[in-house]
């Protein structure tokens, strides 16, 4: 298509624009990963760059063309997904008369804090082992991090936001044990707007026989851990898990709550009614009881509104807010909605 801004082709602008992004790049730290891999920024913000093994990348090359093939289905039936989008996969190797031959494999990826002031950011995997950090100034917490907070901090979503996150959750962990690969996060981060913005990330590598054995010894306690399940585990388990954490970890607020507790609490009032007749102790009791629950709703309401429910951003292919009106799934700028062409 041609783009009306620049006049051209978006294929081109794209290609352009993309090239220019990567000559610029920064290193960029992170905390709470135990990978040790190395990250670079482009300038512009767009994209990460991270250092991966041969074998991350050889396992890549497997899975790609269902990668692709997934990615566009998804797409076209606009089914949600909060895949954060391998843009490119190289090779780097430079060699040098006075340095040793240097060798690198690089993914880049978008984003997904793309023009977004994040205040918070949690990486998200189901496990509850060795997944806590000391909370510090820019650090990426873990889950336990999140459950330490839920009662004061907790991540707040309306019915529908929250049932697109778990959807397109589910879609993703679904697909990877497809194609075998495991040890994925939910990257979440939220916004001075508290936006949450989300994309599930490290899904490069397959449960190999290496990954196998680690899962082994790390389930006999060997290696510690306090009895807890392991992180690693086999695809369609760690699936399972992790479709689980995701419904615990946000929570659900909004009218719908308040409306469930004056549904029961009529049912109850009915039923008590038809077991004591229509006498004035039954009136009394009903009475009663209805006061009981207008006060209980009412303590509800107020606990709801010292948590705001988030909006939600799946992946900047993917937007969605907590009001009345979303707007389509797909309702995106021309630059993120390219990306997953």
């Amino acid at each position: 298509g041609i783009n009306a801004e620049y006049g051209q082709p978006d294929d081109l602008f794209l290609e352009k624009d993309y090239i220019e992004s990567l000559c610029r790049c920064k290193n960029f730290q992170t905390s709470g990963g135990k990978s040790g891999s190395i990250f670079f920024k482009t300038l512009d913000e767009r994209f990460v760059l991270k250092q991966v093994s041969k074998t991350e990348t050889l396992s890549f090359q497997e899975f790609a063309p269902y990668y692709f093939k997934y990615l566009h289905t998804a797409y076209v039936q606009k089914t949600p997904t909060a895949l954060a989008k391998i843009i490119g996969v190289y090779h780097i190797h430079f060699t040098s008369p006075n340095t040793k031959p240097f060798k690198m494999y690089l993914i880049v990826m978008e984003n997904i804090f793309y023009n977004r002031n994040v205040t918070r950011v949690y990486d998200l995997k189901g496990s509850l082992r060795h997944r806590y950090v000391k909370p510090e100034e820019d650090s990426t917490l873990l889950d336990e991090n999140l459950l330490e907070s839920i009662f004061t901090s907790p991540l707040c979503l309306t019915e529908k936001t929250k049932e697109l996150i778990c959807t397109a959750t589910r879609n993703d962990s679904s697909f990877l044990a497809s194609v075998n690969v495991m040890d994925y996060s939910l990257l979440v981060g939220i916004d001075e707007n508290q936006e949450i913005v989300a994309g599930v990330i490290d899904y490069m590598r397959k449960y190999t026989l290496d990954k196998q054995l680690e899962s082994w010894v790390k389930s006999t306690g060997l290696m510690g851990g306090g009895g807890k399940d392991p992180t690693v585990i086999s695809p369609v388990q760690y699936k399972n898990r992790f479709q689980e954490a995701m419904k615990f970890y946000f929570i659900l607020v909004g009218h719908n709550f308040s409306s469930l507790w004056l549904a029961d609490s009529e049912t109850l009032s009915k039923g008590m009614k038809k077991e004591k007749g229509d006498g004035s102790d039954a009136q009394d009791m009903t009475s009663s009881k209805q006061d009981e629950d207008k006060t209980l709703i009412e303590k509800i309401s107020a606990i709801e509104s010292q948590f705001k429910s988030h909006s939600v951003r799946i992946s900047p292919t993917t937007i969605v807010t907590a009001s009345a009106s979303d707007p389509s799934p797909f309702n995106t700028a021309r630059h993120q909605h390219s990306l997953s062409k």
